[in-house]
């Protein structure tokens, strides 16, 4: 998953070479934009906050997912 911080909308999309890519509003400063990423993978896949994981990249903008 790739991940866009400083975005104007929130958004969630597959990409055609497989993985997604989400933009978030929040900046990438103090895990602000991982939050903002939580919130929009657990909509996007309608599952609880507490369901999604960052399991690696935590200061990346490449991450590994964990949903479920």
């Amino acid at each position: 998953m790739t991940v866009k911080a400083n975005a104007k909308q929130v958004e969630v999309r597959p990409l055609e070479r497989g993985g997604y890519l989400a933009r978030v509003k929040a900046p990438a400063r103090a895990g602000q934009a991982n939050l903002d990423l939580v919130t929009a993978l657990a909509k996007y896949f309608r599952v609880p906050n507490s369901a999604v994981r960052i399991i690696q990249g935590q200061t990346s903008p490449r991450k590994l997912i964990e949903i479920g």
